[in-house]
């Protein structure tokens, strides 16, 4: 299976390194706009690549439609929400760049951009990260803004949950 990736920050390294674990992945396509991070990203990845054995290539892309015969596309670019912040505040922002990649790569993707049920249901992608949310209800009610606060991002919750959706 060829799984794409848009967004090679925390979270979308976070998801590649994950999915080099599965069997059935055999590749992955990276984009990212800031090409100095994706070039970095993608090689240090690769290096992993090797010592974890897994013979996978993580290969970038600079064209969102290079991804157009992935199997599945997981979207995680845009601005993350930083402590303190709510997610209207990064809505109009993350709202512009989703409607561009969704403009290039169409619709159904696997969505985890804040807000993301907002923006999942406006541009018609499958939202990430309720179950994250129900989970944290559940444990110690701590929520991405307690991470956010004492570590600067969230990324393994979502993580796994991309896990479960592939």
């Amino acid at each position: 299976m060829k799984i794409g990736i848009v967004g090679i920050g925390t979270v979308g390294s976070s998801i590649a390194f994950a999915l080099l674990q599965r069997k059935d992945i055999k590749e992955i396509l990276v984009y990212d706009i800031d090409e100095k991070l994706l070039e970095g990203e993608v090689t240090d990845l690769n290096h992993a690549s090797y010592i974890l054995t897994t013979n996978k290539k993580i290969n970038k892309v600079y064209k969102l439609s290079q991804l157009k015969d992935c199997k599945r596309v997981i979207i995680t670019a845009g601005l993350p929400r930083k402590y303190g912040q709510t997610m209207d505040d990064i809505y109009e922002q993350n709202k512009k760049i989703i409607k561009e990649i969704t403009k290039q790569i169409g619709t159904g993707h696997l969505l985890i951009t804040n807000p993301v049920e907002r923006l999942a249901e406006e541009f018609n992608h499958k939202p990430i990260g309720g179950l994250l949310d129900r989970i944290r209800s559940i444990t110690d009610e701590r929520d991405g803004d307690y991470i956010i606060k004492h570590k600067g991002h969230t990324n393994w919750g979502v993580t796994a949950e991309v896990l479960r959706s592939i």
